[in-house]
């Protein structure tokens, strides 16, 4: 698919993670007085925080390796073991990110792990359908979370998008619109960009005229910080993309929606980050049907169903009643296609 791509690999992770870690300002001498095997894992560690959205499955590799070297009683061991879920999270793996997490227990004299605990946690739940545990976990998260740090805007975000598909519209809009003055205020485009598209769905919902001129609104300003966003920017929260195209899909605005999502997909494609694909492949079969799309539309679905992470039966029964609705409609343009290419030439030569 023209999406498609595969993702960077960094192949030497003591070299690359010592040069990104020094990018970083992270002084030899702090690395040499811990000891060949301290010193080498916290370069990891530093380096593997830089490289997670880029490329998580190799950030995984070195932050399994720091966790080896580290002895339990090192706290930068927790952070290797909560980021190492992290990334097992971004590629798709959500089942391992419980796992990890279950062995860990969350700090209570560290805000910003707790909070980043909560949210990996949540997103694993919802992953895998979980939807009232992965609530439960958001505002567990909210409730130790520091004000000022960044974790606290995607678990607004995160409860706003759960509410929205409860149609508890009331609750949806309050995170959602405290989620973008947050990420506004700590020059965070794409949380913001994310919080903006679901506040425009929960606005559209409420059906009449004024909410969706609110929603219009909201919808046109994410895009915006979306498009003035580098792919840097991006792939450190690619849910942005999907709730923005599911807005732009709601607001009959199909082909902004279809460049979002497609955009999204080169990025998911890209890092390797597996744990939206599903998500971002369906949303866009939805809008290429409606566009009248039909062969794009199949094959959107053909990843899909690839893409789809185990447990997640609601994603799975979605794209199998979208392929039931695009596969008759596809089946013409197919046969006429293969007809036309088995057809022998004509005598003269001409087609």
């Amino acid at each position: 698919m023209p999406w498609r791509h595969a993702p960077a690999r960094h192949t030497d992770p003591y070299l690359g993670a010592a040069g990104r870690a020094g990018q970083t300002g992270l002084p030899r001498q702090a690395t040499e007085k811990l000891g060949p095997d301290h010193g080498r894992a916290v370069i990891l560690l530093a380096g593997a925080d830089e490289l997670m959205h880029h490329d998580p499955a190799t950030a995984a590799s070195w932050l399994t390796t720091a966790s080896d070297l580290l002895p339990r009683t090192d706290p930068r061991r927790y952070d290797a073991q909560l980021l190492l879920a992290g990334a097992h999270l971004l590629l798709g793996r959500p089942d391992e990110t419980r796992r990890g997490l279950r062995a860990l227990v969350p700090q209570p004299t560290a805000p910003r792990a707790s909070a980043r605990f909560a949210l990996y946690h949540g997103r694993a739940s919802r992953l895998l359908d979980r939807r009232r545990e992965a609530r439960a976990l958001f505002e567990n998260g909210l409730r130790t979370a520091d004000g000022d740090t960044g974790d606290v805007v995607p678990l607004h975000t995160e409860i706003a998008e759960l509410a929205l598909e409860d149609l508890d519209l009331p609750t949806a809009v309050w995170y959602a619109a405290a989620a973008a003055g947050l990420a506004r205020g700590l020059a965070d485009r794409t949380g913001e960009a994310g919080a903006l598209a679901v506040l425009s769905l929960a606005r559209l919902h409420a059906g009449d005229a004024a909410p969706a001129r609110v929603a219009a609104t909201a919808a046109t300003a994410a895009a915006a910080l979306i498009d003035a966003a580098p792919d840097a920017e991006l792939i450190r929260d690619l849910a942005s993309l999907r709730r923005l195209g599911a807005a732009e899909s709601a607001l009959d605005r199909l082909p902004d929606a279809e460049r979002h999502l497609a955009r999204g997909l080169t990025l998911s494609y890209d890092t390797g980050q597996a744990h939206v694909r599903g998500e971002l492949l369906t949303s866009l079969a939805q809008v290429q049907l409606r566009r009248g799309c039909f062969q794009h539309a199949l094959g959107s679905l053909t990843e899909a169903r690839r893409a789809v992470l185990p447990g997640d039966v609601a994603r799975a029964a979605l794209i199998e009643t979208t392929y039931a609705e695009v596969a008759p409609r596809s089946w013409p343009a197919w046969t006429s296609g293969t007809a036309a290419r088995n057809r022998p030439p004509a005598p003269d030569g001409r087609e």
